[in-house]
């Protein structure tokens, strides 16, 4: 028989250091994705924020990844940081699924008075879909989060120091300097 003693009241105010490390791991996501964004708008010679509105019309964050990645992988072919990059976009997968796993997940407290995370869509009264939710391991997440946002932010740094700085055309366009060709 099912273990049925899950309490599903307020676990995350039960146990605040985990609530703030779990809040913590999301918003470092969160600033991660931003970065991924401007890369993206390098990647594709954008302004950010017309790169910001192409990711934001994405509805899952696998999508927005790929998307960077598809970028990437074609303007970076034949660069030296290509491997740096493909070993980025496998970070920010990993910390996207730690972060989708936190975010959507549900809580509760175990008959021991322990956090766990129930798998979304689940049986939560299944022992098997819980996962517990200790210090070590959410400490752990935010460490890969903030690992992955200094990487991501490095990278973005040197790519907007190799690559040629010109305002692109969609830019151009949008401040109103468009072209003027005249019918002779």
């Amino acid at each position: 028989m099912p273990d049925r003693s899950l309490s599903m009241g307020s676990p995350l105010l039960a146990h605040p250091e985990e609530a703030q490390l779990v809040a913590a791991v999301i918003a470092h996501w969160n600033t991660s994705e931003h970065v991924l964004g401007t890369i993206l708008a390098l990647l594709v010679g954008t302004d950010p924020w017309h790169a910001g509105n192409m990711l934001g019309a994405l509805a899952s964050g696998a999508a927005k990844i790929d998307l960077v990645e598809a970028a990437g992988r074609h303007t970076l072919e034949s660069s030296p940081r290509l491997e740096q990059f493909t070993k980025l976009i496998k970070a920010a997968r990993s910390v996207m699924n730690t972060r989708h796993t936190l975010a959507h997940g549900i809580y509760a407290t175990d008959e021991a008075g322990k956090l766990v995370l129930v798998r979304q869509g689940k049986d939560w009264f299944t022992s098997a879909e819980r996962r517990p939710l200790g210090l070590a391991q959410l400490k752990q997440d935010l460490r890969h989060a903030q690992e992955l946002h200094t990487l991501l932010t490095e990278f973005h740094n040197a790519l907007t120091r190799e690559m040629p700085a010109s305002p692109s055309p969609a830019w151009l366009y949008k401040a109103g300097q468009r072209r003027s060709d005249s019918a002779a």
